[in-house]
């Protein structure tokens, strides 16, 4: 009697994503370091789901479970295919995947910044009209980005749709719900 782990194809699996994210970026390691962040969250929830199902009773249904599995193995089948495809040549996946780490690490500088604000104590407060309006455009740049990134995320979401595969999470990259338009019915 064998004992099989019901983990060892997620760790086989992360396992070779590891090594196609560091070959798909060509072994840079701040590139590999923010593709790892970036596909860490899959793989947790995979984690975790697999932990439900295994935890679930055998009279319960888990048929949904059983079936996010089944996609999100169909996911990642895709995903190393176009790891494994920007790894061997040089064309629009390398683009896409380095393109993702740096996107990555300039969102976490984006966030960082507006995080850990600087305090000078040697400028005095801003009083002046000018220093206003400095700030109010700082607020509207701000928004700016946000609307950026958060039409980024939907292109993200999209493209990952199409493709059937995973494109990694960044938190600043959060689908905003859309306003129903009413006006356009008729």
């Amino acid at each position: 009697m064998t004992f099989q782990d019901p983990f060892a194809h997620l760790r086989s699996v992360y396992r070779l994503f590891l090594r196609s994210a560091s070959a798909s970026v060509l072994h840079h390691s701040s590139a590999t370091k923010n593709l790892r962040k970036l596909y860490r969250p899959f793989f947790r929830d995979a984690s975790s789901t697999m932990h439900r199902l295994a935890a679930a009773s055998p009279d319960q249904d888990s048929t949904s479970l059983i079936a996010w599995l089944k996609e999100w193995n169909i996911r990642m089948d895709n995903t190393l295919k176009f790891m494994y495809t920007s790894s061997q040549s040089r064309g629009l996946p390398h683009e896409v995947t380095a393109n993702l780490a740096f996107l990555l690490s300039d969102e976490q500088m984006r966030l960082d910044a507006v995080k850990y604000l600087h305090w000078r104590s040697d400028l005095p407060a801003p009083v002046s009209p000018h220093k206003r309006k400095a700030q109010k455009s700082e607020t509207e740049m701000q928004e700016l980005r946000n609307i950026a990134a958060s039409f980024l995320g939907e292109a993200i979401s999209m493209a990952e749709a199409h493709g059937r595969l995973s494109l990694g999470r960044v938190k600043g990259l959060k689908k905003k719900p859309r306003k129903k338009d009413n006006s356009r019915r008729s």
